[in-house]
């Protein structure tokens, strides 16, 4: 989601172009929660804290962000969908054409090939994921 966030791209060099849209599959979007350990280990605590606000998406939601496609399991025990839900309300507060699908009873990492589903059920949802895409994206 970061490569759709004006700002945040702006941090990191005043010269990055923007994604058109973003496609977040059960992605991180807010840094400062059980994400923060990543950063706090290569930096001070009042550090990281500092850190994972500046660089965390749902911090930085503005009009000129890409619009942004959320699919995301709502029985997901690594990524929070209450991020992903919260992410997109404030795309929509902000003007961000921005949409939230939710997998009923679906975990993370559902869209791996042999890892946690059965592949039928991959090949299915990146089948149903990429007319999702087209239709939102409107390609």
């Amino acid at each position: 989601t970061s490569l759709g966030n004006r700002e945040i791209l702006k941090k990191i060099s005043p010269d990055c172009a923007i994604a058109d849209g973003v496609v977040d599959l059960d992605g991180i979007v807010d840094l400062k929660g059980k994400w923060r350990y990543g950063i706090e280990e290569n930096a001070s605590v009042k550090d990281a804290a500092k850190i994972c606000k500046e660089f965390s998406p749902t911090d930085h939601v503005s009009a000129a962000d890409a619009p942004v496609y959320i699919l995301h399991g709502n029985a997901d025990s690594i990524v929070s969908i209450g991020d992903s839900r919260k992410y997109a309300r404030k795309c929509a507060r902000a003007g961000v054409k921005a949409e939230i699908d939710e997998l009923e009873g679906i975990e993370h990492a559902f869209i791996l090939f042999d890892y946690a589903y059965d592949n039928a059920f991959v090949l299915e949802t990146l089948k149903k994921l990429t007319n999702k895409i087209l239709k939102f994206f409107r390609l």
